[in-house]
């Protein structure tokens, strides 16, 4: 098992867009998720290096983490829902009352504030699933907001009829992008070797998102092993662990879901997904820690997952999960195994993770 870190900068403008609507697209997500950059990094191999990928595609074992935004030396990350912000403030004024003491006491309405640490009264607002930079302070936590407008770009395209020597009617397009010099970090997580296997580069260029044959969505990737990952990884959850005393809060990086199959009003099976987590998948001595009611968990928001079958022309069923930045809560206990719980954070609690979802890491507050 081998862990790499894999370095993305956009050298052209690059646009992924969740549905387009208008010639305008606007890039509208803030990571990469993991399935673009698996499926990036497999069409490489596949057309520039000449390798047979099928072992890979039948019996996948890299699982590829979504690419988060890069500040400086700085990774970002999506705030969970308890993160607030002031709309009076004017300058950077992100906080949370989240604590110890309050997911002890399960009292989660205390660490929603009437106001910001200013005095503004009823004027904050959760920034849950937006980017933040996390920094440790001397007590707690400091939070800096990212505003991914300043990284956009805008750029025309127009299409040109090759016979006429004219612009093609209602082929003209607008993109708003991410500027190149944009960076973003992601993980590999190499149940197999199969990266040695596949002779792949330390440095090589991946192709990206929307309009990659017209130049755009060039994206530049550095893949760099961290050898030390998983050592540090289980000295740094063990700490957070023990902390909280012996509870665990796991933060969503990706959509996050469940599916079962269970029948309908008219007894016909049907898929049905849910924002948790597969107890089986979990890593042995973790129990649900229920923090609001009977549910272990807070959300940012539910998300739609789905996809579309080149085979038979039609869309594939829509999933719901969790949204990024979601917060999972866990009892542990004394005999915990902590390199069992790197390993899920780094293949995945669950199903899909191979398709970049159901991707978590262990929240220190």
């Amino acid at each position: 098992m081998k862990v790499y870190k894999l370095e993305l900068e956009v050298e052209t403008p690059l646009v992924i867009t969740e549905d387009q609507t208008t010639n305008v697209l606007r890039n509208s997500v803030s990571y990469i998720s993991g399935s673009a950059v698996r499926g990036s990094l497999l069409t490489y191999l596949y057309n520039e290096k000449k390798k047979n990928i099928d072992q890979e595609i039948n019996d996948p074992k890299l699982v590829f983490h979504p690419a988060y935004l890069i500040i400086g030396e700085e990774i970002t990350r999506p705030a969970h829902p308890l993160i607030f912000s002031c709309k009076l403030c004017t300058e950077d004024s992100i906080f949370t009352e989240l604590s110890k003491e309050i997911i002890i006491s399960r009292n989660v309405s205390k660490a929603i504030p009437t106001k910001c640490p200013k005095g503004h009264l009823f004027a904050t607002k959760s920034k849950g699933g937006e980017l933040i930079i996390e920094r440790k302070g001397t007590n707690k936590k400091i939070f800096k907001s990212v505003k991914l407008d300043n990284y956009y770009t805008s750029i025309d395209s127009i299409g040109i009829n090759r016979k006429l020597g004219s612009v093609e009617v209602g082929m003209i397009y607008s993109y708003v992008a991410l500027s190149p010099k944009t960076k973003f970090m992601s993980l590999i997580f190499d149940q197999d070797e199969r990266l040695s296997e596949l002779d792949v580069d330390r440095e090589f260029m991946l192709y990206i998102g929307r309009g990659a044959s017209r130049g755009l969505g060039h994206v530049r990737a550095k893949l760099n092993e961290d050898s030390k990952f998983i050592d540090n990884e289980i000295n740094r959850i063990k700490a957070a662990i023990e902390n909280l005393d012996r509870i665990v809060i796991l933060r969503a990086l990706s959509p996050v879901f469940h599916v079962e199959i269970k029948n309908d009003l008219n007894g016909n099976a049907c898929l049905c997904s849910n924002p948790t987590l597969a107890t089986q998948s979990m890593s042995n001595g973790l129990s649900e820690y229920p923090l609001v009611e009977d549910k272990n968990y807070l959300l940012t928001g539910m998300s739609k997952v789905s996809g579309f079958s080149t085979i038979s022309n039609i869309p594939k069923v829509s999933l719901e999960g969790a949204k990024p930045g979601s917060l999972f809560f866990y009892k542990s206990s004394y005999d915990l195994d902590y390199e069992k719980l790197v390993y899920n954070e780094l293949s995945g609690f669950g199903q899909f993770s191979y398709s970049g979802f159901n991707i978590l890491e262990v929240y220190e507050l």
